[in-house]
């Protein structure tokens, strides 16, 4: 069907244009340009880099050891420091699929707080596997981690279908 198709039936405007068409006609103050990037990257070094300057990594390439018991976790909700990484300590470990592309993202210098981790790609698996799906679409798909981890879940006939 192509892509302008599929962006019309999820109530996407037409993918050729892009926020520089709505902004052609406006004029801007010279003192303004340096706060108004002109390209994506621009604006990923400016704003997204700054915004996310906390962001830890969140991509594990080592199985933790096991322990007998779980450990104690004595928090009473999940926004609490440290809790991804316990999170990700007790969940199992993403493919080595996953893991190179979480590397490749990484060595790239690429935005790497777009990407899902390994939480999020693991639950996107189990919900394939759970759901019996045999097709995904992946709006959003950057380098690939969340596509790779919904057909990891999905069946050998599967298929997943990425929109940029």
């Amino acid at each position: 069907k192509g892509v302008q198709v599929h962006c019309h039936e999820v109530g996407l405007q037409d993918p050729s244009a892009t926020a520089q068409d709505a902004f052609k006609d406006l004029k801007v103050d010279e003192n303004e340009k340096e706060a108004n990037p002109k390209s994506y990257n621009d604006w990923i070094n400016s704003v997204q880099t700054k915004r996310n300057n906390d962001w830890e990594f969140n991509v594990q390439f080592k199985q933790p050891e096991d322990t007998e018991s779980p450990p104690d976790f004595n928090k009473f909700t999940l926004f609490h420091k440290g809790v991804e990484n316990y999170a990700m300590n007790h969940t199992t470990l993403a493919s080595e699929n996953l893991q190179n592309v979480a590397r490749m993202t990484e060595e790239q210098h690429m935005f790497s707080p777009c990407m899902v981790g390994t939480l999020e790609s693991q639950f996107l698996k189990m919900m394939c596997q759970i759901k019996g799906a045999k097709k995904c679409l992946d709006i959003g798909t950057f380098t690939g981690m969340s596509a790779i981890a919904m057909a990891e879940g999905m069946p050998a006939e599967g298929q997943v279908i990425t929109l940029e």
